[in-house]
Formats: structure tokens, sequence, C-alpha cells
């Protein structure tokens, strides 16, 4: 098994996973608005074009026998009155039938040293409280739970 960070050429590729990953989950969040799965297909696109060659975002990928199992995409967020840049992992994602290795580590090892190299001091995470082995996961990987997240839809 194989981390790499993506690059153009891996464009279909970053495309599937997140589009598997999207299948796997609930498209309703807590406000009650219901995420059209294909809006967010038409646009991700478009978003990936404008990350992939910039040095604030990484996008890497679990290789396994040739075939990418795993995607986690990190973006490196200025903190203005901290003076400070923090990292935000926007997704991280094990395909079902690969789970279970040790390749979310991998990922989150690779996104700590990338993060390192960009000077950033915190790495970040959003997680859905309701799945407690992910949780359980992101503590031993030495995340700390902090906060609360509000959102407001615009759209």
């Amino acid at each position: 098994m194989k981390i790499i960070k993506a690059d153009n050429s891996h464009k279909d590729i970053v495309l599937d996973l997140l589009e598997n990953h999207r299948d796997s989950c609930v498209f309703v969040d807590n406000l009650n608005y219901v995420i059209n799965p294909s809006l967010i297909s038409e646009f991700s696109a478009e978003v990936f074009d404008k990350i992939i060659f910039s040095k604030e975002s990484a996008v890497f990928l679990a290789l396994e026998e040739g075939k990418s199992v795993a995607i986690a995409i990190v973006h490196k967020i200025p903190q203005i009155r901290e003076g400070i840049y923090v990292a935000e992992i926007e997704e991280m994602f094990v395909l079902e039938k690969y789970r279970g290795r040790g390749i979310a580590k991998k990922l989150v090892l690779s996104i700590v040293d990338w993060s390192i190299t960009q000077g950033i001091s915190d790495i970040r995470l959003e997680s859905n409280n309701s799945f407690q082995e992910r949780r359980d996961f992101y503590e031993k990987m030495g995340f700390k739970e902090q906060g609360k997240n509000y959102i407001k839809k615009l759209v």
C-alpha cells in the first residue's frame, strides 16, 4: 500500500472516489436541507481544477495493487487573529473493502507531514458525532474534541 499526493492526472480517480463516498453518506443535514448529489457532482470537477495546483491544498490517494482505495483532502487556512495557519481535513474516506488495514492512519500521517512542511500549527476536522468508531480513531490519532460547529446554509 502506497500513499501519493494526487496531481491533475488523478482527476477522474479523485472524482470517482468522492462520488463513491457521497453514495455512502446520508444527504440530509441537521438543518433539514436535502443535498442534491447530482448538483454536487457538477461542481466537484470545477473545484478540483482550482485546488489541485494550489500550494494551499493537498489531495492524498492510497493505492493498493494499482487501485485507488482511499482519499484524503486537506486545506491550509489562515487564522489572522492568532497569526497562524491551520489545516482542515475536508474529506477522508476508505473504500469499505479496504477498511481495518491501517490506510486511514497512513493518510493522517501524510496529512501531518504535509502540514509540517506548510508551517501549520494545528489540524482540524469535522466528524458526525453519531459515528463512535470514527471518533475513537481520531482520538487515537491525537485529535481532541473541541468546540461545536455552526453552519448557515446559503444555497
